[in-house]
């Protein structure tokens, strides 16, 4: 659908995931993020869907597992930048 949406645009898709469910389930369970989100079984279920689904044409995905959200960000910036050469 996403790539419906958007096909007369110039898109791209991050997909971030993290090969360790506790990372996850500790990151969702954070009380410090502010998303409200707190259903880990739910996130590692749909985080394996990620890594087992084919990429979406313009996919690029992200592994967060050891990343800081500061590293993701850059990552994410140099990503776009290179796209944009």
């Amino acid at each position: 659908q996403i790539q419906k949406i958007y096909q007369n645009y110039n898109y791209i898709i991050v997909t971030l995931y993290t090969t360790d469910d506790d990372i996850l389930k500790s990151r969702v369970l954070d009380a410090s993020r502010t998303s409200g989100y707190r259903e880990y079984k739910k996130a590692i279920d749909i985080n394996n869907v990620i890594i087992n689904r084919k990429l979406y044409r313009n996919e690029v995905r992200l592994n967060s597992t050891e990343d800081s959200p500061d590293m993701i960000s850059e990552s994410v910036i140099q990503i776009i930048n290179k796209l944009e050469k």
